[in-house]
């Protein structure tokens, strides 16, 4: 398609749209001595997306937090123990990763 084309097509598609007649509706019923009344629509509060969001927030900190102690405790853990009872006696404590906790 060609540029004059397409403008054509917005062009057409924007001289098509419905235009707001409401208040040249209503001035014509109030000329007509009709009464007419408009209300707009009232919507209503939505609160459960918003307490869903709030519960996964909350599911997630805590998740976090658990992992976060298990992490840190598995860290800190005491996985082995070496010991040389020879005169004097040795003891050494490593975890998982082979990190000396304690001597």
């Amino acid at each position: 398609m060609n540029n004059k084309l397409v403008n054509s097509n917005i062009r057409n598609a924007f001289n098509n749209l419905p235009i707001d007649n409401l208040e040249s509706i209503l001035k014509d019923c109030k000329k007509a001595n009709r009464v007419v009344t408009y209300e707009e629509e009232k919507t209503s509060y939505n609160w459960m997306p918003k307490m869903a969001i709030g519960f996964a927030c909350i599911a997630l900190i805590m998740g976090s937090i658990f992992l976060s102690n298990v992490f840190i405790s598995n860290t800190n853990a005491v996985s082995a123990v070496i010991s040389l009872d020879v005169n004097p006696s040795i003891e050494i404590k490593i975890n998982k990763k082979e990190k000396v906790l304690d001597v």
